[in-house]
């Protein structure tokens, strides 16, 4: 078999439509060579009519193979972009929660050490609050970092899996 199996159907289902006389098409397909490798060709067709009946078809073949590998490259790219500045938005989010939780680490021990317990219960309050917000954060990040789950589990599984990280 030379069409990609994922293919076939849609490769069928296309030329019963030129068959029947429907309106021209254009599509992509995959060919499987006899060594395995997968070659892209695009696809334009149209039906030949002739009173009102197909009498034959007519179209072209164009090998994009090496314009999908640019595609699959440039996507790849992209994912890499994003998570390297997902990875440096995370570092710097940490660095800065950690650095406000040492402010507030060391004047809570301030104000403990000259005996303002309400000054140091409202820096512990700060404290917590700059630790539960950063952890929201890092979930989030960390939660971007991963491939689409959407596309692998669908919209509601993520939902619920981010509803998860978070809560």
């Amino acid at each position: 078999q030379y069409i990609h199996a994922e293919d076939l159907g849609r490769l069928q289902d296309n030329f019963r439509n030129l068959l029947s006389g429907r309106a021209p098409g254009t599509a992509e397909y995959r060919l499987m060579s006899a060594s395995g490798e997968t070659r892209w060709i695009h696809v334009t067709s149209q039906p030949i009519v002739e009173e009102d009946r197909v009498t034959g078809l007519q179209g072209g073949l164009t090998a994009i193979t090496e314009s999908k590998r640019m595609e699959e490259l440039h996507q790849q790219l992209v994912v890499v972009k994003e998570r390297d500045r997902l990875a440096l938005d995370l570092h710097d989010t940490v660095t800065q929660s950690l650095y406000s939780i040492t402010l507030q680490s060391d004047s809570t021990l301030m104000a403990l050490s000259a005996g303002n317990s309400k000054a140091a219960e409202k820096r512990l309050d700060i404290l917590k609050e700059i630790a539960q917000d950063a952890m929201a954060e890092m979930r989030l990040l960390i939660y971007q970092l991963q491939p689409s789950i959407i596309e692998e589990e669908g919209l509601v599984n993520a939902l619920e899996q981010r509803l998860e990280l978070v809560e």
